[in-house]
This record gives C-alpha cells, sequence and structure tokens, in this order.
C-alpha cells in the first residue's frame, strides 16, 4: 500500500517525533509526506520519500489547499491518507476520495481543555459536520479517546498510545536521588503556556537557599520573556538552556525529571526519563496520570505553592523509581506495541 501522511510541519515536536519514527519500520509500504511548512528538523529521515509542501496558511488558502492536496494524492496513486493535526485533519477529509481509507490522528486535547473559547468550539462544530465515509480517529492515549467517544460517539474511534523510541534490549538502570544531596532537575518541553513555565519563578524565589537547581531545555517565543524574568527576580538555579535534543545521556546528568505542563494529550518526554531511569515530579493532569509509574510524585497544576513543597519533600526524604513500575510501562509503550496496533488500523 501507498500511505500520504499528513502533518502541520516537521519541526520538533510529539505528533512529529511520532511520524519520523514510524514511517521508516513500515517498509512493507510506500510512503509520501505531505506538510503545510517547509520547516524539516529529520532530513536525514525524510529525505528517503516523496515530500511534498502545500505552502499555505491552512484557514486563509483552505480551498487552494484542499485542491493541492487532491492532486497530490491522485499523482501518487494514494491508498491510505494519515493526518497528525486539526487542520491536517479536516483538509484531509475535504480532499481524500470517499473510496480510499482516512485515519486521522488526535495528537490534541482542545475540545476537553478549552471548549470554553469560541474558536475551539467552532473548531469542534467544523469537526463534527465534515466527515468521510471511511474516516478512523485515532487517540493517542486512553483520556483523547475518552474525548473522542463523548464528541463523536458514532464514530468509528481507536486508541493507539504513542510510544517511546527506545534501542532494542537496552537495560534500565534507575538513578534513585539520595536526601540532603544536591538536586538537579530537568524539564524537556517546548517554551509555550500549556509547558506551565509560571509556576517556577516563584517557587524557584522560594528555593534560593537550597542546593537544588533545574535546567529547562527546549525553544519558543516565550524563552526570552522567562529569562529576563529570571534575572529581574535574581534566579540564577534556573535556566532555560534552548533545544538540545533528549537523550539518555543527558538525562542521566540528573537526579530528578520534572514536568509542569497544564494540558498534555500523552507525554512522550516522561517515558523517555522513565527510559532514562529518573524518578519523576510532575503535575497531576489526566495524561500524566494514566502513563506514569506509580512512584510518581504529583504536585497539582499550575500551583507554585505544591510545587515547592513537592520539591522540598523530595530533597529532604529522597526519592527513587520502582524497576518493575518502570519495565511495564517500557514495555507498554514501546515501539513494537504501537507497530503492531498501527498495522492493525492500516489493514481493517
Amino acid at each position: 500500500m501507498k500511505i500520504l501522511h499528513f502533518i502541520d510541519s516537521l519541526g520538533y515536536g510529539g505528533a512529529e517525533t511520532l511520524l519520523t519514527n514510524y514511517i521508516p519500520e513500515l517498509k512493507e509500504h510506500d510512503h509520501v509526506i505531505v506538510t503545510f511548512s517547509d520547516t524539516n528538523f529529520y532530513r536525514e529521515i525524510t529525505n528517503q520519500y516523496a515530500c511534498y509542501n502545500l505552502d499555505g496558511n491552512p484557514v486563509k488558502n483552505l480551498f487552494k489547499i484542499v485542491s493541492r492536496l487532491k492532486k497530490i494524492i491522485a499523482k501518487e496513486n494514494i491508498d491510505i491518507v494519515h493526518s497528525h493535526s486539526y487542520w491536517t485533519n479536516i483538509i484531509s477529509r475535504l480532499a481524500t476520495p470517499k473510496r480510499k481509507k482516512l485515519i486521522n490522528h488526535y495528537h490534541f486535547a482542545d475540545f476537553d481543555t478549552m471548549l470554553s473559547n469560541y474558536k475551539v468550539r467552532l473548531q469542534l462544530i467544523i469537526d463534527k459536520t465534515i466527515g468521510h465515509r471511511n474516516l478512523r480517529r485515532v487517540a493517542v492515549s486512553d483520556y483523547v479517546y475518552g474525548i473522542l467517544k463523548q464528541h463523536f460517539p458514532k464514530g468509528q474511534n481507536s486508541c493507539l498510545p504513542n510510544f517511546v523510541n527506545t534501542p532494542a534490549n537496552s537495560e534500565l538502570k534507575l538513578y534513585p536521588y539520595t536526601k540532603g544531596t544536591p538536586l538537579k532537575i530537568v524539564a524537556v518541553g517546548n517554551i509555550i503556556h500549556e509547558k506551565g513555565y509560571d509556576v517556577l519563578l516563584p517557587a524557584f524565589e522560594k528555593l534560593k537557599q537550597y542546593p537544588i537547581k533545574m535546567d529547562v531545555f527546549g525553544e519558543g517565543d516565550s524563552m526570552e520573556i522567562y529569562i529576563n524574568e529570571l534575572h529581574r527576580r535574581g534566579i540564577t538555579a534556573l535556566k532555560f538552556c534552548g533545544k538540545q535534543k533528549s537523550t539518555p545521556a543527558l538525562l542521566q546528568q540528573y537526579d530528578l525529571y520534572c514536568s509542569c505542563s497544564t494540558s498534555e494529550t500523552f507525554g512522550i518526554a516522561l517515558i523517555e526519563a522513565v527510559a532514562a531511569g529518573l524518578p519523576v515530579l510532575i503535575s497531576d493532569i489526566p495524561a500524566f496520570k494514566e502513563i506514569a509509574p506509580d512512584s510518581a510524585y504529583f504536585f497539582k497544576k499550575a500551583d507554585s505553592d505544591d510545587f515547592f513543597n513537592k520539591v522540598t519533600d523530595i530533597y529532604q526524604n529522597g526519592i527513587t523509581a520502582v524497576a518493575s513500575e518502570y519495565k511495564y510501562l517500557l514495555q507498554k509503550y514501546s515501539k513494537p506495541v504501537f507497530l503492531e496496533g498501527l498495522r492493525d488500523i492500516y489493514q481493517h
């Protein structure tokens, strides 16, 4: 079969990481990649496939983009269209012939977390209105699957959890933190509002007396704002370090992984931290409660005082991971399990 994979861009992100990790494994199929943007940080992978850039805003140039995608589907003789974002989902329905199989992947939870926003309510109406005879909606977690079941109860909905791309047969080594020793915390994620980094500023003002440091790796338009605010508050133990690829070697330089996200649909960076053997401190959002180990420390999302309390508790009492929990999660969210599920979706 020939599969067209449709995504906003190939910048850094969970959906992009997922797509560029699974396509090379599906050697029994031919692949075509289509994006709205020419941003591409994965050329060593995508250069192996036919790639098209629609080069346009999906809202302002809707009909033009639909027309271009229709032509690509016909030219490449596509059997399955697989899209990965809100607007790629909608446009794929308008462009894909009704006899073709269409898969819309849901990597977002806006229909739960942002439904008070009138624009999101409008997007939900559009999603409900524009259909396709052979459409299957695919959720990246049980949490997102519940959202799909709520809003599209008569649709064909599936749950296919994301995976972490760990080397085959890699050994799990745990890195417990010993109480009272200098504590080094790491966070990985784009510098955007949903990552909840605002909670760190007042907390680290109060943590100045403790030997606790935190590095945040990621890029985004808000980075300069955070850096300036750190200078204004005289905070030196918290640093925004820019983009760096999340690897076991990087994560294992730290004692604790942290995510302050106020909204996630899965949490690939969290499972990467599990693969690196780090204890974790995370916000109590539904997606994290679903995939985190039982030994994880949770704090109330957007609650700086609770974050401070949990960090100081870890410093005073230590924290360690539980090997059996970590091994279970790494098996559950492994590439082979994901590929088996994806192949089943493609075939049925």
